[in-house]
């Protein structure tokens, strides 16, 4: 609800699709899990399990995009804590630029 009233109006289609594909990352890990039952510890395991088998790069993407939506569900008093402050990102190395290029 919160992305396609506040966020997709003003984003572009490809932009859309990558908050999109960060929204299927954490509904594959959380699944129905209401955000009260969340908090630093389980969004850490969160990040180590993508870090397992992502880039760094990919892992910090869906990071940001977590923590923009949680930062709205703290200001609107959905959740006493943003628990998503300040994670250890982890993950692999990226691809180098010329294969991404070729993909």
């Amino acid at each position: 609800m919160w992305f396609n009233t506040f966020k997709k109006p003003s984003l572009r289609p490809v932009t859309a699709d990558k908050w999109l594909n960060s929204y299927s990352v954490i509904k594959k890990y959380w699944k129905n899990t209401p955000l009260k039952n969340m908090n630093k510890t389980s969004y850490q395991q969160f990040i180590n399990w993508y870090g397992s088998n992502h880039a760094k790069t990919s892992v910090e993407k869906v990071h940001v995009h977590a923590h923009t939506a949680i930062k709205a569900a703290y200001e609107d008093n959905y959740i006493e804590k943003d628990f998503t402050l300040r994670p250890a990102l982890s993950g692999g190395a990226s691809k180098p630029d010329a294969l991404k290029y070729l993909e």
